[in-house]
């Protein structure tokens, strides 16, 4: 019986491509640790921004259930329905006055 000598060289190919193999997959790892971290910035930002929407129509304080029912009816409302302009017609109003005097005007 012969026996067989081990073939080093393409044991150092395996390794050398597990070890590539591997680099390849950290890189990998950390391209989803930063696009998840992207997602996680992004998510954080519009929340910020939505609720400075509830500040600049002065319901800071008001109840949290009564901000939900209010978005929720409005999210209800059909796009094209003269509420729905009407609602559309006061935000745009209240986004154009920069120093928020027009705000006050709404909340009487």
């Amino acid at each position: 019986m012969t026996r067989l000598k081990p073939d080093f060289n393409n044991r150092k190919t395996n390794l050398n491509n597990l070890g590539k193999s591997i680099k390849r997959l950290r890189r990998i790892e950390k391209r989803i640790r930063y696009l998840t971290d992207e997602i996680r910035r992004k998510d954080a930002r519009e929340k910020i921004i939505l609720g400075g929407l509830v500040v600049k129509a002065g319901l800071r304080n008001a109840d949290k259930s009564f901000i939900l029912g209010c978005l929720l009816h409005a999210a209800k409302l059909d796009i094209n329905s003269k509420e729905y302009k009407d609602f559309q017609k006061i935000g745009q109003y209240a986004f154009t006055d920069t120093r928020g005097q027009n705000d006050k005007q709404f909340r009487s």
